[in-house]
């Protein structure tokens, strides 16, 4: 079941910090668990993570943000994070490929997005995380469509919460910019791949130089 927002949804804008906190993770990916925390507080939530993977190398799953609980947990305990990749991690790779059927920013609940079947799989990773962070009921959403790179960012509740419409209608708030600084992020990366090496290289040279653009402006300068 897809969970319907009301339009009353984007009555309220987002605090200053959390859209500053979002659009600052495009260029700084270590930004992605302080939007994380924001995002958790203005939902009312207890935490949350960014996740992400690369569609073409099931290798690159990754945690882009976590939660102030989540980064407590992990630094404590290195058990935690073995334990993640090499059981849970599978699990949410079929959660992430049954939601690619289905629109991008739609809320669900965590009980609603596995795929038929998977009973069994869905209760191991419920009970995983509330043993290690205590967690109970979650919001999920994929981010958007691209080709190659799927984000998807979840809000953690504590158990026995009882997860309300203000939760709901506080993240369906968050999504677009949330959306739209992955999709920014994923190009800064590009960039950032292919000129870093030739900027290194300027860093070198000893007598000053500068790089031009088509119209003659100063690109960079060394």
């Amino acid at each position: 079941m897809v969970v319907m927002v009301s339009s009353k949804a984007s009555d309220h804008p987002l605090q200053d910090n959390t859209l500053i906190s979002i659009y600052a993770a495009a260029v700084s990916p270590t930004g992605w668990n302080d939007v994380v925390d924001q995002c958790a507080i203005e939902a009312g939530a207890c935490g949350g993570a960014m996740l992400s993977y690369d569609a073409l190398d099931r290798e690159s799953y990754s945690v882009s943000g976590m939660g102030e609980r989540i980064r407590e947990v992990t630094l404590q305990d290195p058990k935690c994070l073995q334990e993640y990749f090499a059981e849970i991690v599978p699990l949410e790779l079929a959660i992430h490929q049954h939601m690619h059927k289905h629109p991008a920013r739609r809320i669900w609940h965590e009980n609603e997005i596995w795929p038929k079947g998977m009973e069994k799989e869905s209760r191991k990773h419920y009970d995983w995380l509330l043993r290690w962070f205590g967690t109970g009921p979650k919001l999920i959403a994929r981010l958007n469509d691209h080709p190659r790179i799927k984000d998807s960012f979840v809000l953690h509740f504590p158990e026995n919460h009882v997860v309300t419409n203000s939760s709901i209608n506080a993240f369906q708030r968050q999504l677009p910019h949330l959306a739209k600084s992955a999709e920014m992020g994923v190009l800064y990366n590009a960039l950032y791949q292919r000129y870093s090496a030739v900027l290194a290289v300027l860093d070198k040279v000893d007598v000053g130089i500068c790089v031009l653009d088509g119209s003659g402006r100063v690109y960079c300068e060394q």
